[in-house]
């Protein structure tokens, strides 16, 4: 283990500083900003710039909190960046109200930290911030009237961001936001496959405590060999293309540590020469207040909601197809197209996998656990389980509890 978090450590101190900014960047509703000394923005993705009431980025770069807030809200910003910058403290889960000048108000949390350039100085500060649950909600952004600056403005603003960005030191502190995120699973990856740093959401998604718990663990320490390839393999074509990936649907943990569906966002890392060295990704569950992926209809996520809900049997093609509302032909069409197996092999893996969970969480002998996920006897289920997983139902159990004996 010491070796691994040594890896870690010069892993991570070779990463190029901007590719943090491009991951946060993709984070559907997670509002991120950055800015320099002056209090001036010098980066914030869309959804922060449409809270703002403007576009895109663009119109954010150069300006400051008194652009777009009235004086009293905008004096606490500043007063909070500038008790950060001298006392290099993060400020974490801060609530604060949110006011514009169009009458729009509530409350965030938000979570700032330094930005520090190659010499240790810090030079800015970045954050995230997101509406608090707690208190009232912020409305849908209303696009501001504000006049539009010129293309020579903005070359000008964005030129300006360029430069602050290229004083950026490793991403360390950027990396420490990814805790803060709610509800959005995060982790960077050698081009082994070999787990670098991940974030508390992830690692409750994967049963574990620490961080160095995960550090040089690989996919197929928590997953299904057809999982963990599949996982392989989108990573290879981000490492061998240098591609992103945004965005696509698949089969992840929840923090229930059931099986679900989710959405994931695959960047390659690259170190201060321009070489891919990794891949970083972000996580989030495909569930009725997230956005579902190109491709996954609503009738289809009806009905691998049907199979979520029905662990304890096998739910055939044509209960799918009912719910989805579509024949059982277009079902098996929009599964292979969309997930790449098909609804029984779903159906099947989904079982499987939440047996896995129940085998450590329960006390149940393994002849139970086989019939409350819909199999028909403790021999069908051992052989299917040790298809899918390379062991035995108990050869697991064993395994995961340090030994001892199961039925």
């Amino acid at each position: 283990m010491e070796d691994w978090v040594e890896r870690q450590k010069i892993f991570l101190q070779t990463i190029k500083g901007n590719v943090w900014l491009s991951l946060l960047e993709s984070i559907p509703g997670t509002c991120f900003f950055l800015k320099d000394l002056e209090g001036r923005y010098m980066g914030a993705n869309r959804a922060y710039a449409n809270y703002l009431g403007v576009e895109h980025e663009g119109k954010v770069l150069g300006r400051t909190d008194f652009d777009f807030h009235p004086d009293d809200i905008s004096r606490i910003y500043v007063n909070d960046d500038q008790k950060l910058v001298r006392t290099g403290e993060p400020v974490i889960d801060l609530v604060e109200p949110w006011k514009t000048f169009d009458g729009r108000f509530g409350w965030t949390v938000t979570s700032k930290h330094p930005v520090y350039d190659e010499t240790g100085q810090v030079i800015g500060v970045i954050g995230v911030t997101q509406p608090s649950e707690s208190e009232t909600s912020l409305e849908e952004p209303v696009l501001s009237q504000n006049k539009e600056g010129s293309d020579s403005d903005e070359q000008s603003r964005s030129d300006l961001q360029w430069r602050f960005l290229s004083q950026i030191k490793n991403g360390k502190e950027t990396r420490k936001l990814f805790e803060r995120l709610s509800g959005t699973a995060f982790y960077i990856k050698n081009c082994d496959g070999r787990f670098i740093s991940g974030n508390q959401a992830l690692r409750q998604r994967l049963g574990l405590g620490s961080e160095l718990e995960l550090i040089g663990s690989q996919d197929v320490d928590y997953f299904s060999n057809e999982i963990a390839e599949e996982f392989a393999e989108d990573e290879r074509g981000v490492l061998e293309t240098g591609n992103p990936v945004y965005g696509k649907v698949g089969l992840y943990y929840n923090e229930g540590r059931t099986l679900d569906w989710h959405l994931t966002t695959r960047l390659p890392v690259f170190d201060r020469q321009g070489i891919i060295i990794g891949v970083m990704a972000v996580i989030q569950i495909c569930d009725g207040e997230s956005p579902i992926a190109e491709g996954m209809n609503e009738g289809l996520f009806k009905a691998t909601e049907l199979i979520k809900q029905n662990t304890g049997r096998r739910v055939s093609s044509e209960e799918m197809a009912t719910v989805a509302g579509m024949s059982v032909w277009q079902l098996r069409r929009r599964f292979k197209e969309t997930f790449e197996i098909s609804p029984h092999e779903y159906e099947r893996i989904s079982r499987l996998e939440n047996s896995r969970q129940a085998l450590i969480e329960f006390e149940k002998t393994i002849a139970e656990i086989a019939l409350d996920f819909g199999f028909c006897d403790q021999s069908a289920f051992s052989v299917q389980f040790r298809k899918q997983f390379g062991f035995s139902p108990k050869e697991y159990r064993n395994k995961q509890k340090g030994g001892g004996d199961s039925h």
